[in-house]
């Protein structure tokens, strides 16, 4: 038998992300990860595909996500046949826009997983797995599973965990103005002057803190080069920037912060270490 278990997982919204005029914001939310024999199916997912595929119980209320995992129900616009099962999506809820999929049977206490595919609607092309292993499930702990991911969606929702955000400043013909005018370092430092919305003060962790704190000590360090294109910091205070950049880059935290924010700290990372 397979054991199934769920647990709830932080996940960056990134690109669907609530849109902030002005800004380029980083929610954090919890989704619904499912485990097989304790490993998460999102990491068993053989398919790279962008953005990141989600359970049922992000793109559909729980109570129906619970019912189509049931073969009870199925997605609007679903293409799939009664015995198949959609595992992970699109966020945007699209089937057709390809999902990890399973056969799914029942036999007296006993469901099973098998004929694993990555399906779409636009076409007969199917891309199917068969070293994917066949999954075999007592009902009964399967029922109950599906109970508290039903249980932790309605619990979570669409509660942040994080919400960490930055001044837009672009990517156009404005910005490489910029650039010329002030530099390539002035422009970088601007993505790291970040602020935090939640959580605040002594509801934020040991390694969320520990993180803020580093892009700030590397945002300081090199405070001088935003105004002063010519300005060279001293050898200390490259080494301090280098090694807060390097805690930014390690930490566990760091999916935490803004695309940009991550990219500009990886730009100093790489320029402020010494040449070979």
């Amino acid at each position: 038998m397979t054991s199934l278990g769920v647990r709830p997982e932080p996940w960056a919204l990134g690109m669907w992300a609530p849109y902030d005029k002005g800004w380029v914001t980083q929610k954090v939310v919890s989704r619904i990860e499912f485990l097989l024999d304790g490993r998460p199916l999102s990491e068993l997912n053989p398919v790279d595909a962008e953005p990141e595929p989600v359970s049922l119980f992000e793109v559909t209320d729980a109570a129906n996500a619970a019912k189509i995992m049931l073969g009870e129900a199925s997605l609007p616009n679903d293409f799939l046949s009664e015995d198949r099962l959609t595992l992970l999506t699109c966020l945007c809820g699209d089937p057709g826009d390809g999902s990890l999929t399973v056969r799914l049977s029942r036999t007296g206490d006993e469901l099973v997983w098998d004929d694993w595919a990555w399906e779409h609607g636009y076409g007969p092309e199917v891309e199917t797995f068969p070293a994917m292993p066949d999954c075999r499930f007592r009902f009964e702990e399967y029922t109950s599973v599906l109970e508290k991911a039903q249980q932790l969606a309605e619990a979570f929702g669409d509660q942040a965990s994080s919400i960490i955000r930055v001044p837009d400043h672009g990517d156009g013909i404005r910005r490489s103005i910029a650039k010329h005018v002030r530099g390539e370092m002035a422009c970088q430092l601007d993505w790291l002057d970040i602020e935090v919305i939640h959580p605040l003060g002594e509801q934020q962790g040991a390694d969320l803190r520990q993180l803020i704190d580093a892009v700030a000590a590397i945002r300081d360090e090199l405070a001088t080069a935003k105004s002063r294109r010519r300005h060279n910091p001293s050898g200390a205070q490259v080494q301090r920037a280098l090694a807060a950049a390097s805690q930014v880059i390690a930490s566990p935290e760091a999916f935490r912060l803004p695309g940009e924010t991550l990219e500009a700290v990886e730009w100093l990372h790489v320029h402020l270490s010494p040449r070979r």
